[in-house]
């Protein structure tokens, strides 16, 4: 991290334009009341009030995303848009990691080039002069904030259930699967009481918990084989229709996880839009913990004449050399607070 007094800094002021996302009341709290900056969203149809923003689009637009195959141009008629158009070729698509890595190096070259507006320096130069030559006041987030991000998020509301004289313990249900934990199940004092949930948008194995009056309940598990793989609420979703239509047994296991995965490849060769699904599902997927098969039982020793000839094979036939293990750069991230 090339700036790290930067963790956690925030901004006084922040401006947007008109958008509806940007006006909500959940997006406003997280900047006012969270964060505590001030929002100027500007008078609507005008991008000159956030020129370097606007700019740094337009820049991005034209050396990056106007170079890739099906780039849909800035109208039907444009140019571009023909030029870009790979007619059904698949092959020309790129794929969404190779999307993010294009992004990634597009933008750290915008950063590293000298731009005329700021006299011949780099944005990266024009930073680090602002912060350690000219000492620039910083606001950080408060320590105590910095454990709990989670809170920016709107909260999902939901009642404790349970029914104690079918054997049924105290739980909640969000989107359809059931959490607990052991503090939650082994009693009942708040059952019928409304909880405040607050979720990994891009996990949701685990959820944090808390009554109306700010009482925390900790960490909820979710029940099943929804607690052993990542997954987001699209993945949920499309999960649960697809085992409602199969009239598949309620427990998702990964033998199921295997066949989805290999329906979405298949569907992946014959559609854009499949492709995409694909990958994004890969991505989830990804953060699920490796299955690794038992070991066996090791064999029987074999006679020393068996092994001496085993071990002349051996030498006679060298093993290949390993292919060289890709690394990947590590990226580092401020955390969220939610701790599981």
């Amino acid at each position: 991290m090339k700036f790290p007094e930067l963790a956690y800094a925030t901004w006084q002021t922040i401006k947007l334009d008109n958008a509806k996302a940007n006006l909500a009341q959940d997006t406003l709290h997280a900047l006012c009341e969270f964060i505590g900056c001030s929002v100027d969203a500007g008078p609507p149809h005008s991008p000159d009030d956030r020129p370097y923003i606007e700019r740094f689009f337009g820049t991005l637009a034209q050396r990056f995303s106007a170079r890739l195959p099906g780039y849909t141009g800035s109208s039907p008629h444009d140019l571009k848009r023909a030029i870009s158009r790979p007619d059904g070729d698949l092959r020309l698509f790129v794929s969404i990691s190779e999307l993010e890595q294009l992004l990634e190096v597009s933008i750290a070259d915008y950063n590293g080039t000298p731009h005329a507006g700021l006299f011949a320096r780099t944005p990266m130069e024009t930073l680090e002069h602002s912060i350690r030559g000219r000492g620039v006041m910083l606001n950080w987030l408060p320590q105590a904030k910095r454990q709990t991000l989670y809170l920016m998020q709107t909260p999902k509301r939901t009642r404790v259930r349970g029914y104690l004289a079918q054997g049924i313990r105290p739980h909640i249900n969000f989107l359809q699967v059931r959490y607990t934990n052991d503090v939650l199940a082994s009693t009942g004092i708040w059952l019928g009481k409304e909880v405040r949930l607050y979720y990994n948008s891009q996990d949701l194995r685990s959820v944090r918990a808390f009554l109306a009056d700010g009482t925390e309940i900790g960490v909820l598990k979710a029940q099943g084989a929804w607690a052993e793989f990542a997954h987001d609420i699209t993945l949920r979703r499309e999960i649960l229709r697809q085992s409602v239509s199969k009239r598949l047994r309620a427990s998702i296991d990964r033998t199921f996880l295997g066949d989805y995965v290999q329906a979405k490849i298949k569907q992946a060769k014959q559609s854009r839009r499949a492709a995409s699904e694909l990958g994004r599902t890969l991505r989830i997927l990804a953060g699920a913990p490796i299955v690794t098969q038992p070991n066996r039982r090791p064999p029987k020793s074999a006679p020393a004449s068996a092994q001496e000839g085993e071990s002349v094979s051996q030498a006679s036939n060298p093993p290949a050399p390993a292919m060289p293990q890709r690394i990947e750069p590590q990226k580092l991230t401020i955390g969220t607070g939610y701790v599981t």
